[in-house]
């Protein structure tokens, strides 16, 4: 087993606690918890894709990190944080903490074309699975791709299923991949047992 997988059980207990003692930000910045920033929806101009799990109905999400001027900030061009849907915090953004970050949902970006700001991406729990950040024309937006099954897709999510287990050691039982199959636009998804 991948140390990595420990470590991101670890985490996974511990995210729920660690998450309410952050401080909530708006539009991405910190700010106080009377200015919490509310969405109906996961969808956004902004998101690439987020990480579920069946624990609660809190997600990770990863947005793509522009400029003011609208140029990818390539210090950081994929920024993650927590969107939180339980009771009270519909829609809620909230930053990672570190531990979070090092070893569960933090991201690491590689640029792999500087003048067409592209970068492959991997995730710091799950190394084994290249994302490619990337837009396909001047005038399209990014997105994330990943192979699925052998085929590239936009990947649109990764849902994570823990059936009990401790706080130092969840049971994960299955992790999947979904996005849609750039060539047919058919939903694809892939399922790993850790």
């Amino acid at each position: 087993m991948n140390l990595a997988f420990p470590v991101l059980l670890l985490v996974l207990n511990l995210m729920g606690y660690l998450s309410r003692q952050m401080y909530f930000i708006d539009d991405l910045k910190k700010t106080t918890k009377q200015n919490i920033t509310k969405t109906n929806t996961y969808k956004s101009d902004r998101l690439l894709f987020y990480i579920g799990k069946s624990t609660n109905k809190n997600i990770v999400a990863y947005y793509i990190n522009l400029l003011p001027d609208g140029r990818i900030n390539s210090d950081e061009p994929i920024h993650p944080c927590w969107k939180l849907y339980q009771k009270g915090q519909e829609g809620a953004e909230s930053e990672l903490s570190f531990l979070q970050r090092k070893f569960a949902y933090g991201i690491e970006c590689k640029s792999i074309d500087k003048q067409n700001n592209n970068y492959v991406a991997k995730l710091v729990c799950y190394k084994r699975k290249n994302i490619y950040l990337k837009k396909l024309n001047k005038e399209s937006n990014y997105k994330a791709y990943i192979e699925i099954n052998s085929q590239l897709a936009v990947l649109n999510k990764i849902f994570i299923t823990i059936d009990g287990g401790s706080l130092l050691c969840p049971n994960i039982t299955k992790i999947e991949i979904s996005g849609q199959n750039v060539t047919s636009g058919l939903e694809v998804s892939e399922i790993i047992i850790p």
